[in-house]
Parts: structure tokens; sequence; C-alpha cells
């Protein structure tokens, strides 16, 4: 996998005779992975004729050409390290002879937003029938595709390792529609001369449909960009309205406010359901978030959705909770809406990030205060008993309209705030205010002054720690208003204010090798490191030639330990992000 060095990190050299000293060098950059397909099945079944098209590392989506079908097989001889459940992508069903020039193959969509010079790297075994020439191509556009690099194939044979430099390209980084391809060409137009056709990679053999292209190890790799990643949440009071079109004073004086703020990911709470409205979204982030990436959630109670929308891709997204039977929680009814899940590939974030929204139930009433906290018990039973035991290592965040103040509580209220965010669950409380007012009070703006807290960002404690800024936001209180935002935007929105917070990147927390300990056997080297933060140890006997001693490390606390036998002992020792 390729690897990410990050610059002075600390390395400890070990010798078998002399104390243990500590130098200080400097490694250069290496690229991170934007996207890996190893085509592997996501869950080990021990069977190589399954797998799965979508990426291991990062966001994006594989599919056939023209009129190719693929299956998995064994690979024997890619560079796929798994031993246990290895598969490849194994293509067939060419073109007939002289027929559909560049027309079939395969396709990798890639966003790469939040990414520069950008690489690929990729195994590729021909069969003897199968086309000798090979073109590597992409787009920038998703539609038009240009040529980029000729790959010639022996027969029968990995050919592991190969590589393409999109570095200088003009329009692939940074581009939500970046996609790149490998079609099978006609001699003729691979090489300027010969046959108007396919020629086999073994030339003692005759071209046929049958003839196999296997793909392992497909891997695009970049250098991040991105430093923080800031998240919104608001309620925008949507329910039941009309007319969500960007003809809408409403849904123009959430746009404005939104291109002003220019968050990475929003989580909405009442997007309308009426006519179909939340289907008009996809206008909405076209005229004000062009090229975001959109997460609809399910009908809830009848009049509205959540929706997330993200600068970077959704890898997947899941509703939870969605009108479920909360009568072990201490209500006889339904969750009054859903916990809302978006998961986000953020680049330069080892793990991906998933973002939570809810809303909870409205009303200061002793029913709709028995619901609420009934619905914050069964936000914490989801935390606690489903999320956090398959995902603990991955940064997470709650947001949304919780209809409860933590500082103000009003009769029959019942902690549901607390409730939510507590050691258990993982998740924090925060108090963002308004710059200009200090006030953390979020509802309502169109009041003479707000009354209440109703929207938090509860973010999980690797998240909390690197909380950079945070907000209340509302318009009128901005100086020098900025156009095209308009002072009265805020209150023409919502009655809710929008809520901002910015987390730097956890991952990129400097780091170095804390402590080494020798027994007759074995040598352990600790070093400082992020919960979920990806490492490798390498060895050197010469402080130039370095090797794996161990891969694909996955820290589980703020320190990481790997033990190494004095038989693979060597001289020097260094630590390095494996990104």
């Amino acid at each position: 996998m390729p690897q990410s060095f990050t610059r002075f990190r600390f390395v400890k050299m070990l010798f078998r005779a002399l104390p243990v000293s500590m130098v200080l060098i400097s490694l250069a950059g290496h690229a991170s992975v934007v996207a890996l397909w190893n085509f592997n099945s996501p869950v080990p079944d021990g069977n190589e004729t399954t797998g799965t098209l979508s990426p291991a590392i990062g966001a994006g989506v594989a599919v056939v050409l023209g009129g190719v079908t693929g299956t998995y097989t064994i690979p024997n001889g890619s560079s796929d390290p798994d031993t246990v459940d290895n598969s490849n992508w194994r293509i067939t069903t060419w073109p007939a002879q002289s027929t559909q020039n560049k027309q079939n193959g395969v396709r990798f969509n890639v966003p790469t937003v939040g990414w520069s010079n950008l690489r690929l790297l990729w195994d590729l075994r021909n069969s003897n029938t199968a086309s000798k020439y090979t073109r590597l191509q992409y787009t920038t556009n998703g539609i038009d595709f240009r040529d980029l690099q000729l790959v010639t194939m022996p027969f029968e044979t990995w050919k592991n390792g190969q590589t393409a430099s999109f570095v200088g390209v003009a329009g692939v980084e940074n581009n939500p529609r970046f996609a790149f391809r490998f079609v099978t060409e006609f001699e003729s137009t691979a090489t300027g001369s010969g046959l108007s056709g396919y020629v086999t990679c073994n030339p003692t053999n005759v071209y046929g449909s049958a003839g196999t292209l296997r793909f392992d190890m497909v891997t695009l790799t970049g250098d991040p960009t991105v430093q923080s990643v800031s998240v919104l949440t608001y309620n925008v009071l949507g329910r039941d309205v009309p007319d969500w079109t960007t003809n809408s004073l409403q849904v123009q004086a959430i746009g404005r406010q939104l291109r002003y703020l220019k968050p990475d990911v929003i989580g909405f709470q009442e997007i309308p359901e009426t006519n179909s409205n939340y289907l008009l979204m996809t206008n909405f982030v076209a005229a004000y978030l062009p090229d975001y990436f959109l997460g609809t959630g399910p009908r809830t109670d009848g009049g509205e959705r959540s929706v997330v929308a993200s600068r970077f891709p959704i890898i997947r997204s899941q509703s939870w909770l969605g009108r479920s039977d909360i009568s072990a929680f201490g209500y006889a009814g339904v969750y009054t809406r859903d916990l809302f899940e978006a998961q986000i590939a953020v680049p330069g974030f080892d793990q991906p990030l998933h973002f939570f929204t809810t809303h909870l139930k409205a009303h200061p009433d002793q029913d709709s205060a028995t619901r609420r906290g009934a619905e914050a018990r069964a936000v914490s039973n989801f935390f606690t008993r489903v999320f956090l035991p398959a995902n603990s290592l991955h940064p997470y965040v709650l947001v949304g309209d919780m209809n409860e103040d933590i500082y103000r509580p009003r009769e029959f209220e019942l902690d549901a705030i607390n409730t939510m965010a507590n050691k258990a669950t993982g998740l924090a409380v925060t108090s963002p205010r308004n710059p200009f007012t200090g006030d953390e009070r979020t509802w309502s703006i169109q009041n003479p002054s707000p009354t209440i807290r109703f929207d938090y960002v509860l973010p999980c404690s690797l998240l909390y720690e690197n909380i950079t800024s945070s907000q209340v936001f509302r318009s009128d209180r901005v100086t020098p208003l900025i156009s095209p935002l308009q002072a009265g935007d805020s209150a023409a929105a919502s009655d809710h204010m929008p809520v901002t917070m910015t987390f730097r990147n956890p991952y990129e927390r400097p780091f170095s090798i804390t402590r080494i300990e020798r027994t007759n056997n074995a040598v352990k080297v600790t070093w400082g490191s992020v919960p979920g933060g990806r490492y490798r140890l390498e060895g050197a006997s010469n402080l130039v030639s370095w090797a794996a001693v161990m891969n694909n490390i996955t820290a589980s606390g703020s320190e990481y330990t790997c033990q190494i036998t004095n038989s693979d002992r060597p001289r020097f020792v260094r630590v390095a992000k494996d990104d």
C-alpha cells in the first residue's frame, strides 16, 4: 500500500550492545491513498470468487464499460498482501475483432476534492488471447475522455505496480467529476501502424472475446490539501412549506448564508416533504453549494426529512431509529423522526467521518418532554450498543435540533442533552456562541431576542480535542456585510440560527517514538499515536535502505507498542504514517 511519511518523525536506533539513542531526521512526504480497490470481500468469507466493487479505502465507483462482464477470481500473483480472502476483478466478453476501438473496459469514478499531485498504481494480468494494448484515459467533466498512457501487456503474467501520473494535468485535482478508465485498443491507433484491430498478448494465439484482463490493487494516491473540516447544523423551518424552489425568498436566504459560511458538511433538519420538495435539494445544491454530495433521509413523521450535504464524498448514508418503537426507553410510541447518518471520506483522515443529524420531539408539554427523553435514551443506546462496538476508532459527531436547553431546562424535561452526550456515548457537550453578542441561544432569530438554545454540535472526544472555532451565526450582526449576504437572511430563512464548528485534522498530530524496551528475545517499540491512526514500522541497518517490519498498524489508543523478535530486529527503526 502506498505510504505517507510526515516530516520530522523521531527515529530511535537499536544497537545490540550500546545504549539506545535518538536522532531527528527529515522524511520526504509520500502520497496518501485517495481510493483503493482490492476487490476483496468486505467481510472475509474464504471464497476468492466473491468480492466487491466498493473501494477498500476512500470513496469511488467502479463499473464495466461496453459489453464486457466482470467476475472475481484468485489472483495468483498480484501484489495484494491479503492471504485470507484475496480476489481480483476478471473482465471478459470483449468486442468482436476490429470493432469498438477504445470503448470497452473498466471505469473508476474518484472524486478528488481536497487532493493534489495525483498518481495511479495498478496490477494487471492479460490472457493469451486478450488485447495486447490497453489505453488509460481520464475525464475532468465525467463525460469526455482523453488519452493519458498506453499500457502494453505480456501474456499470462501479472505486471504489478504499474504507474501513471496526473501531476500537472489540468483539471484533475479538486474535481468531483474526475474519473479514469482502461479500454482495449487497436494496434493501429496504439502504435501508429499495424492492424486496424486487436492484436493478442501472445503472438501465437488468435484474438477472441473470451480473453481476460484481471485487475487488482487499483490505487489512486495524492496529497491531501485539507487541514480542517467544518460542520454546520441547521433547522431550516421547512416543514409543510409549499415552495422549496430556488425562487423562494426563504430558500435564497438559506443559500446566501451557507455560501457565506462555506461549511464542509451540513446537517439539515426540516427539509419539506410537501410536494416532494426534498427532491429540489439537488437544485439548491447546484445553486448554492456546487459539487457538494447529497444524502437524503427517508420520510419521517409526514412533513419533513433529514438531509446531509458534504463537500467531500459521502461513502454511504443510512437512517436509524426512524419511526421506531421507543416504549423500551420510556414512551409508548415511536421515535418522531430519525437519526440520519452520512459516512464521509475526508481527505487526510485515516478513518471515515460519521456525521449524524437528528431532530428530537418539539414542545414543552409533559407528553412531548417524556417522548423527547425517550428519544434521547434511544440515541444513547444506539451509540453504545450499535455504533461504537463496530466503529470505536472512527471519528463521529451528532448535530441537530434537540428541542431542549441544557442550561435552561423547562418543566418536565428529562436532561436529553446529557443523556446523549456522556462518557458512554463518547459525545461531548459544546457551547458555540455568536462572536458579536456572546450568546449561545439559537432560537428564535425571528423574535426581538433569542430566548432558548435548541441546536447542538456534539463531537466525539477525538474531534472535541481538535476544535479550532465555533459560532452561532446570525447575519444581522455580521460587520462588514459581504455581498450577497443580507442582514435579514437569518430571520428570513428560519426561526433557528445555524451553528457551525471547525475541527483540525486529528490524525496530523506530530508523534515520536517514546520508549524502547529490551528483553532476552524481543524489543518493544512504543510511540505516541492517535486512536484509529494508521502507522507503519520500518527498519534498516544503515539509515538508508528501509524495509517494512510491520504494515497496516491501526492504533487503538494514545500509545501503541510493537514487538520485534531478536531474529527480525533491525539496527534502526522508524515509525511513519500509513495512509
